[in-house]
């Protein structure tokens, strides 16, 4: 059987996020909705051990997840809360118990879609990345066979990254990527993983996989993860801190 990336999405009385489940729809996602907890229970029955995050509406509260991972029978680290970030303690009290994840302070879209993937990779059995990768739009410069070309890094990890360019790139294709985190110049030897077909507006996108890296780049690639990550992470040793 294919891995279906299922999100129970529990929305609250006024319905503020049936918008954001027309937009996941349209995405590589089945979406399963209900504004009211029993509703959401007997979908999570229905669909048990297949539910890979749970997006929870600021509507309800946040405190509830213990109660609601129970009722649920789903673990709390697939729980996501969306909305207004609530009191430190409470956000710590959420980390001691299981949640790693969440969507305050009004994400935009590449903030949605990582933290879902990234609770979703969890249950995924065909997750095959040893390195978190995460969204970002920086400018950088791809040289193969010496010819430099303007690109946009969609995202990136330690073992490689998204790129959107121009210029016509195959898979197998090898090269070097450049660009620049803070004061840091990144210069890595590539190799073209994937490569997809012109989009109809003159891009193309790619996925490259760092051949090295070597340790100055490995700590500001680091550094840059680490910072998007925390943005959206509960820590578990310093939850109020997420």
């Amino acid at each position: 059987m294919d891995y279906e990336r299922r999100i129970l999405v529990v929305d609250g009385p006024s319905g503020q996020l049936q918008t954001l489940v027309l937009e996941l729809l349209d995405r590589d996602y089945s979406i399963h909705y209900a504004n009211d907890i029993d509703e959401a229970q007997l979908l999570a029955g229905e669909e048990r051990n297949l539910i890979g995050a749970v997006l929870l509406s600021s509507e309800i509260d946040a405190g509830e997840i213990p109660a609601l991972a129970r009722r649920f029978a789903i673990a709390a680290s697939f729980f996501v809360p969306m909305g207004p970030r609530p009191p430190a303690a409470l956000i710590e009290e959420l980390g001691r118990k299981g949640v790693r994840w969440h969507l305050w302070d009004d994400p935009d879209d590449q903030a949605i879609r990582f933290v879902l993937s990234s609770v979703l990779s969890e249950r995924d059995p065909f997750e095959l990345r040893f390195y978190p990768r995460v969204p970002l739009d920086m400018k950088g410069e791809l040289r193969i066979e010496q010819e430099p070309a303007d690109v946009h890094l969609h995202d990136i990890s330690l073992g490689g990254a998204c790129i959107v360019g121009s210029t016509a790139i195959s898979e197998g294709d090898t090269g070097r990527l450049i660009f620049e985190i803070g004061p840091t110049k990144i210069d890595l030897p590539i190799h073209v993983a994937w490569s997809t077909a012109d989009t109809g507006d003159g891009t193309q996108v790619s996925g490259i996989t760092f051949v090295e890296v070597d340790v100055e780049a490995g700590d500001a690639i680091d550094g840059l993860v680490d910072g998007i990550v925390g943005q959206h992470r509960i820590s578990k040793t310093r939850a109020g801190a997420a």
